[in-house]
């Protein structure tokens, strides 16, 4: 994977462009929902018919379109930095190394950034880790929670 490279889907690109704020909030095709999970998946055995309406039905969900609208537009304007240096929870960060929607470099700079993080990074996996290889990154969470919840007994 080339440093810092992105595909971003249609709708990513039109929010927070003047033009297109109500157009992204009342008219979303399911074409939307496919083109950005298929951007969002490295390995597309993953992708399937129930997968795009899921996701198509989860974007028409009252609130989701305006909501998705917003926060493609801060990830996209020239945004405020996000404090996430204030964050002291226990912090599990898990990546696609084929990410190219939000590269993997992020994910190293918030576990730089967020004390006493952890970062698991998958090869082979994009945008959405937990949709194409939902038995490990399900695993990797549980054994976080674990981890946490022993400490607490402990402390």
């Amino acid at each position: 994977m080339t440093a810092n490279k992105t595909d971003h889907p249609l709708a990513f690109r039109l929010a927070g462009n003047w033009y297109s704020g109500w157009i992204l909030e009342n008219i979303t095709p399911r074409s939307v929902a496919a083109e950005g999970l298929n951007k969002s998946m490295a390995d597309q055995t993953y992708l399937s018919e129930a997968l795009i309406d899921r996701y198509w039905e989860l974007a028409l969900h009252p609130g989701n379109r305006s909501a998705t609208n917003k926060r493609f537009a801060w990830y996209r304007a020239s945004r405020q930095e996000l404090a996430v240096e204030n964050i002291h929870v226990p912090t599990l960060i898990i990546w696609g190394e084929e990410d190219m929607v939000i590269p993997v470099e992020t994910g190293h700079e918030l576990h730089k950034r967020i004390k006493g993080s952890q970062i698991v990074t998958h090869k082979g996996l994009g945008h959405i880790p937990m949709e194409e290889n939902p038995r490990k990154t399900v695993k990797e969470a549980k054994n976080f929670l674990a981890a946490i919840s022993a400490s607490n007994k402990t402390s």
